[in-house]
């Protein structure tokens, strides 16, 4: 985590900014790895361009918030699905992952006004990759996706051989949605649920872009 930056001060000047905190492996538990790999309990620097900050939140919204006071400029209702991963920015729009709703979401940074929003199947923790003209976005299902970054019209599709595989035949082979009836089964404990997702190769840290080539680690 820490030769990815967490921990550390982004280098680019920004007043007053704090580094952001990793926990020592020490400290972890039994379920730090599912848990740090979406972002909790730790904290980093949020996405930012020159005048405004933008955060998602576990309570369902992308909040836009003025650099210069602290002010809400707008928010974004995600209709309660957690957007635990960071946000990307260009010159226009603002992009984030979405969980439950399972969505790339490009929004207007200066209005919050959906641009356009892609369908990732799966909950996406991933913070939006941009690379040329695409956006690269991973699922907790072993997938990752390249879309157009004007359009959201999906360019490529990767899946793990593990996805592929599906041992325990949690992927509704119709829809490419986890079964809900596999995973929320009334005898199925929430961490043996989290296991069986892990189990397909899925994507819960973002993938980064290295000489040239995409590097993506899977659970």
């Amino acid at each position: 985590l820490r030769a990815f930056g967490f921990g550390d001060r982004t280098g680019i000047g920004l007043e007053q900014e704090e580094p952001g905190s990793v926990p020592r492996l020490d400290d972890w538990s039994g379920t730090s790895l599912p848990t740090i790999a979406i972002g909790q309990g730790m904290t980093a620097t949020p996405a930012l361009d020159a005048t405004h900050v933008y955060i998602g939140a576990r309570d369902g919204f992308l909040y836009a918030l003025r650099q210069s006071d602290g002010a809400l400029a707008w928010r974004y209702d995600a209709n309660y699905s957690w957007m635990l991963a960071g946000a990307s920015v260009d010159e226009k729009n603002v992009y984030i992952t979405t969980s439950d709703t399972a969505l790339l979401l490009a929004l207007d940074k200066r209005s919050g006004k959906e641009v356009y929003r892609a369908d990732t199947r799966v909950w996406a923790y991933t913070t939006p990759l941009m690379r040329g003209n695409s956006i690269i976005i991973g699922t907790m299902a072993g997938e990752l996706y390249g879309f157009d970054q004007q359009t959201g019209k999906k360019q490529w599709y990767f899946q793990t051989p593990e996805a592929r595989a599906d041992i325990n035949k949690i992927i509704d082979k119709k829809t490419g949605k986890l079964r809900s009836d596999k995973l929320f089964a009334p005898d199925m404990q929430t961490q043996a649920g989290v296991e069986l997702v892990k189990a397909l190769g899925g994507f819960a840290a973002s993938p980064i872009w290295v000489d040239d080539q995409l590097i993506a680690v899977t659970t």
